[in-house]
């Protein structure tokens, strides 16, 4: 039986940078907190963490408006890119795709990043924008 007949749900996900994806059986993972209890804990710390994330994400669409979501999107993407790769990159994303990550339309998002450009808080090479992140930081801070 597959795990996804064993009553999981399919969800379309894209990641935003390279990732790696394991799938464990609920069997094996209780066998396995057994043997090493440790790992519930450190499981504990990553929902708890995905979670705080999840709630700022929600109470940026909620309570910011679409100018300060691009920018925490275009951020939060230059971060990661900066962490994973040490550059602060936004690539592989269309104008579109940061707008719909932001809750927004094209349009607004591709204004935002011609602001930003304007400001000197990010550059646009060809598909990529190079975030200046202390910058962008400071601008949604002020924001």
């Amino acid at each position: 039986m597959s795990p996804l007949e064993d009553g999981a749900r399919s969800a379309d996900v894209i990641a935003i940078t390279d990732a790696e994806v394991l799938m464990c059986a609920t069997d094996d993972l209780a066998a396995a907190i057994q043997i090493q209890p440790r790992l519930a804990l450190t499981l504990i710390g990553t929902q708890s963490r995905q979670l705080r994330q999840m709630i700022g994400r929600l109470e940026d669409m909620a309570f910011q408006d679409a100018t300060h979501r691009v920018m925490r999107v275009l951020l939060n993407v230059a971060t990661a890119s900066y962490e994973s790769r040490g550059v602060p990159v936004v690539e592989g994303l269309t104008h579109y795709e940061i707008a719909t990550l932001a809750g927004t339309s094209r349009e607004t998002a591709s204004r935002v990043i011609s602001n930003l450009g304007r400001d000197g808080i990010l550059a646009t090479k060809g598909r990529k924008i190079v975030v200046d992140l202390f910058s962008l930081s400071d601008h949604l801070e002020r924001d």
